[in-house]
């Protein structure tokens, strides 16, 4: 779960606080929003270390005429899937806007 919240900040620009139960008090909507994301990241790495650890790489198996596709997934193409997922998340709380604003980056967590 720790690597999934470090990933997480990583698209937030330092807008989420170390201490989760500040933000969860005075952000109710952006916490909750973030909690499913971190839990959907959580499980989105899960399943890239188990990619990872299956040396095979084959991701469909026929028996008839026996075809076998194997697939292969770059660190990029993992890094735009958890960006999707966050994205998908986030977007509406503007935990992710790359600029300057006063709502979250002058907060006082």
């Amino acid at each position: 779960m720790d690597d999934a919240i470090m990933t997480v900040r990583g698209y937030c620009h330092g807008r989420i606080p170390d201490d989760l139960s500040e933000m969860e008090t005075q952000e109710p909507t952006a916490y909750r929003a973030l909690e499913k994301c971190v839990y959907r990241v959580a499980d989105r790495l899960k399943d890239f270390d188990k990619a990872f650890n299956q040396m095979d790489g084959i991701a469909s198996e026929t028996t008839d005429g026996h075809s076998v596709t194997f697939e292969k997934r770059d660190h990029a193409s993992q890094e735009a899937d958890l960006y999707r997922l966050v994205r998908k998340h986030l977007m509406p709380t503007g935990l992710l806007y790359s600029g300057y604003d006063p709502y979250w980056d002058d907060r006082k967590w």
